[in-house]
């Protein structure tokens, strides 16, 4: 392998080190119910950064101890070693811009590979990349807010894509919390998901009565009819905040003309094992149904 091409690997390998470091800490953020504790459950990110270290001070040393590298990109140069190129032209107008063997001044760091190499021949790619610079075609701070901006947008992303529930599920009653006689109950949730569309189907035996269930959940915020075992029939909205999808359920209260609202939370553990369902009505203590993935 060549050295541009040990020079490109490493590079391009220390940038994907560097963006799945920054998005572990929002993937594997604080979650409830989780039994790993957040710190033990971040070793990915610090052995991450470690890696990165270690790539950049490789992609670093075949950069520097290359002689006759061709086609050097002059942004990757300046970013690399943290230099403004507007210095760098300011340097070869100075005293020690007539150096005869080198397309750099002394001031400037003393990277071999932007010099003759051994038989006394220029790097034209070096070279042409330099006068772009002196010219006003290559903006370090551009070229860094650039790279920012989408690394940024790629952590982004990965933190609030939306959860998949899609599978077969068990209620845990041992984790669940608030459930009363709903902890007696045996339940086998079926869960599959589209783009738009969210469907749960909640097969039960309680006290020898089983009971099916069908929720239909609309994920892009449309209305939705469904019927509560508890409350009966219920206008549902739903929406996404990040990794949990929040959806109100409105119903006919006790009293005639009322209306009774609650707010269900459906989000998943960090592994993916787990699948948490809140229930908030004011007033109340807030229900949490706990299920496991099934194997």
């Amino acid at each position: 392998m060549n050295d541009y091409l040990q020079t490109a690997l490493s590079g391009w390998s220390g940038v994907a080190l560097f963006g799945s470091g920054l998005a572990m800490p929002y993937l594997l953020r604080r979650t409830r119910g989780a039994k790993t504790p957040y710190l033990r459950r971040m070793w990915p990110h610090f052995w991450l950064g470690y890696m990165a270290f270690l790539v950049s001070f490789v992609h670093a040393w075949f950069t520097m101890r290359s002689g006759n590298m061709r086609g050097i990109n002059a942004a990757g140069v300046w970013i690399a070693n943290w230099r403004s190129p507007h210095r760098a032209v300011a340097d070869r107008r100075g005293p020690n811009a007539s150096q005869v063997n080198s397309i750099q001044s002394p001031r400037i760091a003393a990277h071999s590979f932007l010099d003759d190499d051994a038989r006394g021949r220029p790097h034209h790619g070096a070279y042409r990349a330099q006068q772009a610079v002196a010219k006003g075609g290559v903006s370090m701070k551009k070229t860094i807010v650039t790279m920012l901006l989408f690394l940024s947008a790629l952590v982004v992303q990965a933190a609030s894509a939306p959860a998949d529930f899609a599978g077969n599920w068990t209620f845990d009653s041992a984790q669940s919390k608030n459930v009363g006689m709903m902890g007696q109950a045996k339940i086998q949730t079926n869960v599959t998901q589209s783009k738009t569309e969210l469907v749960v189907d909640d097969n039960s035996v309680f006290n020898g009565q089983a009971d099916n269930q069908h929720t239909t959940y609309d994920l892009t915020g449309r209305p939705v009819t469904n019927t509560s075992t508890m409350a009966g029939q219920a206008a549902t909205r739903s929406h996404w905040e990040g990794t949990r999808l929040i959806t109100e359920w409105n119903s006919a209260g006790a009293i005639a003309g009322t209306t009774t609202t609650r707010i269900e939370t459906r989000y998943l553990s960090a592994d993916g094992k787990t699948m948490y369902v809140e229930s908030a009505r004011p007033g109340k203590d807030t229900m949490l149904m706990v299920f496991t993935k099934d194997k």
